[in-house]
């Protein structure tokens, strides 16, 4: 069994958010359900179309002065990560408070602060 060139850049190029075993879970059925004895990208089913604002993440804080620009990024990065934090702890504050490496009082006040913007 081998890996095409363009598969192994798809690995390389998305985004795991998981862990390894992921990555593993994804190859070796890649491998069972190939028709040749090659993975190829498309037998990955990874989606590497960038959207518009993938390109430019940025692009809404471009314009606000830099302080505001700077606060609006850094609240809206926590706000994504507490709902990341949340979701893959099922909702348990105090684990995903863990995750996220604050206290769980911590998480709650961000919580609140976040839900009254």
């Amino acid at each position: 069994m081998t890996i095409s060139d363009e598969a192994i850049s798809a690995l390389l190029q998305h985004v795991w958010p998981g862990n390894v075993r992921e990555l593993q879970q994804l190859v070796h059925a890649s491998a069972a359900l190939c028709e040749e004895n090659r993975v190829t990208r498309c037998d990955l089913g990874l989606n590497l179309k960038r959207e518009a604002s993938d390109e430019a993440p940025f692009e809404p804080y471009l314009d606000l002065p830099l302080t505001e620009a700077i606060t609006q990024l850094v609240e809206d990065f926590e706000r994504l990560a507490i709902q990341r934090a949340l979701e893959t702890e099922s909702h348990n504050v105090s684990a995903a408070a863990r995750r996220l490496g604050i206290h769980r009082q911590s998480l709650q006040q961000k919580m609140k602060a976040l839900e009254n913007q």
